[in-house]
């Protein structure tokens, strides 16, 4: 799941005009013939871009409805080693101005994550990667911890290492009368880091974009959280996108939507810098 942002594992798709048959270069498959991870593939053929700049403004509503605004940014730029890094900073209220999350993806092993809060310090703080049980990770400030209050763990701000999961194709569904690829993810093996057991990904079929994402806890297996894409439309040339994203937590009996309001996929929009350490310790990146 790696396009929130990725669309957290972020979802930014390319309308291809697929309907009951898949080309791949050299081969043709009917979508019943597709196996979960060649769908995982093609899903990331489409959407993955080189480039991307947001604006966005994310609203937090707790288990009593009250509702906190805040504004963003995210930066993501394929590097020349083809992996990625993005940035994620809060614009707004003031007391979280400044405040960012900075990764890079890593061949081979895990990827390295920072987060920076300005209240305290000048430096930035390294996520934990390790692998523990989820508890015990978010006592001691690991990837299974919320983000600054939001619904999405620092996991699920990472990029999709698909050769870190198995994906499994169960039966398809319709998705508001389209139909729909199922896959389930897990882990692919004990030595995986991650806070969830499994997830359920839905998967329109006319333009693969993902949906509907459903997180079940590591430990007890229940449904945690579900992440649902809405407003899909197309979004730069070939692209599609949603007009804004919903992250249900069923656990804490909250939510966290994001709107989409500025989205910029020109190499050229913003410089590799945004991605340096110097740049977010000297607080550079509070500058627009």
């Amino acid at each position: 799941m790696h396009r929130l942002f990725h669309y957290s594992r972020q979802t930014l798709l390319m309308m291809l005009g697929v309907t009951s048959s898949l080309i791949y270069p050299g081969f043709c498959l009917s979508d019943t013939a597709l196996t979960g991870r060649q769908i995982m593939d093609e899903v990331s053929r489409r959407h993955d871009v080189d480039s991307r700049f947001e604006v966005n403004e994310m609203v937090l509503v707790d288990r009593s409805g009250e509702e906190t605004r805040r504004k963003m940014r995210s930066y993501l730029k394929i590097q020349k080693d083809r992996l990625s890094k993005s940035l994620l900073i809060f614009d707004a209220p003031k007391g979280i101005t400044g405040v960012a999350c900075l990764t890079w993806e890593r061949e081979g092993s895990s990827d390295d994550q920072w987060t920076f809060l300005p209240a305290m310090g000048n430096r930035l703080k390294r996520i934990s990667s390790g692998k523990k049980s989820g508890d015990d990770e978010r006592k001691r400030g690991g990837r299974t911890n919320y983000w600054m209050g939001t619904d999405y763990t620092f996991e699920d701000l990472l990029p999709e290492k698909r050769d870190n999961f198995r994906y499994d194709r169960v039966a398809d569904t319709n998705w508001n009368d389209q139909p729909a690829f199922v896959i389930e993810a897990f882990p692919a093996d004990e030595e995986i880091s991650t806070g969830y057991q499994k997830r359920i990904i839905t998967i329109t079929k006319s333009n693969f974009f993902i949906v509907d994402v459903k997180y079940f806890a590591l430990r007890s297996g229940k449904l945690l959280k579900t992440l649902t894409l809405e407003g899909v439309k197309p979004i730069f040339e070939a692209t599609w996108g949603a007009e804004h994203s919903v992250m249900d937590n069923h656990q804490r009996r909250s939510k966290t939507i994001i709107y989409y309001l500025e989205q910029d996929f020109d190499p050229k929009a913003f410089p590799n810098k945004v991605f340096s350490h110097r740049y977010i310790e000297s607080k550079k990146h509070m500058r627009r």
